[in-house]
């Protein structure tokens, strides 16, 4: 299992980890040696074995990935086909979820992938992956595949990262042996890359069926911790000053400051005269910005009505200050807007 208190990186493979392997298996499977099987009049079969032979004897390695390579040989535009077939292109199972809880606790996420630039910019652009992203490569910027010790080298001088606090996570045992040879500790190989396909087994490295989401990066943490790291409250200490107080209920219930909170769990806090109810979506130890906040949790819809409305309310009410005291139908609208209703 992922040692977490020992991981600051996270490297991704893109196709067969983040993405589902059955989009790259279909089109280069079964889609192209249809169409290269109807341009030179042969079998489906006979065209599949064709490129089969070609691709175990590229000039460089690099072009067994490469768009432009092999719309050249193919005579077809290599891109185009993959804008065809993108709505082929998924996410794995929680592999989005998962590439922001990483981030949601303070650790880098990069992507590092074999595929062609062109590749990724299609795939980006039909799931904007490279947003929850803090830096995304292309083994063609390097010259080398991942497979090859001289990727990990560039990769370690364009952007440096611990190797002994990184984690890496790819779909090819090839590719983990040359990750761990150059130095990385924390390896997963991905066990079932193409939905369609049955679960591998006996993988060389330890295996994942899936991402599984943010309560694997973390499983849980203190409720005062939680607080602080949310933005609920400035410190530590006001966070465990509210939950001392019953201003902050975990399922329901009164608890402690030291209580763990986890993913699903269900908040209701109090804060100045403010009342929120929120699902825990993402744990974490670490206090970021804003953003990074704003992913651990997600309000209910009947708490921002009810916020709302209590904020309309207090406007109407500071409306009236320089008026005096309201008047019986100002008192009556107040009513109306405490209970949600609206009366001309």
């Amino acid at each position: 299992m992922v040692d977490w208190l020992e991981v600051d990186t996270v490297l991704l493979d893109m196709d067969g980890t983040l993405i589902d392997l059955y989009f790259d298996n279909f089109l280069w499977n079964q889609r192209l040696p249809e169409l290269v099987a109807a341009t030179r009049g042969i079998g489906v079969e006979a065209a599949r074995e064709h490129l089969y032979g070609h691709m175990r004897g590229v000039p460089r390695p690099l072009d067994y990935y490469s768009l432009d390579y092999w719309s050249r040989y193919v005579l077809l535009d290599m891109v185009e086909l993959h804008r065809e077939l993108s709505h082929l292109i998924v996410y794995r199972a929680n592999a989005c979820r998962f590439v922001r809880a990483v981030r949601a606790t303070g650790r880098r996420a990069v992507l590092v992938t074999n595929a062609h630039p062109k590749s990724l910019a299609v795939k980006d652009a039909r799931l904007d992956l490279t947003a929850d992203l803090d830096a995304h490569y292309s083994a063609h910027t390097f010259g080398y595949p991942k497979q090859h010790g001289e990727f990990w080298s560039a990769l370690a001088r364009r952007d440096p990262y611990d190797p002994a606090r990184t984690l890496f996570v790819d779909d090819d045992a090839d590719v983990l042996t040359a990750a761990r040879e150059s130095g990385i500790d924390q390896l997963l190989c991905v066990a079932q890359p193409d939905s369609q396909e049955p679960k591998r087994s006996a993988l060389p490295f330890s295996g994942t069926g899936r991402l599984r989401g943010d309560h694997d990066v973390l499983k849980s943490v203190r409720l005062d911790k939680w607080l602080w790291a949310a933005r609920f409250f400035k410190t530590r200490s006001q966070a465990k000053i509210a939950i001392d107080g019953g201003h902050v209920r975990l399922n329901g219930k009164r608890a402690k400051a030291a209580k763990e909170v986890k993913c699903g769990d269900m908040l209701d806090i109090r804060r100045g005269s403010e009342d929120l109810a929120v699902h825990v979506e993402a744990v974490t130890e670490r206090r970021g910005g804003a953003t990074a906040a704003a992913v651990l949790y997600r309000e209910t819809d009947a708490s921002i009505a009810k916020r709302e409305r209590e904020a309309a309310l207090r406007r109407a009410a500071g409306s009236q200050a320089s008026y005096g005291r309201p008047s019986k139908r100002d008192r009556r609208r107040m009513e109306q807007l405490r209970q949600g209703r609206s009366r001309r």
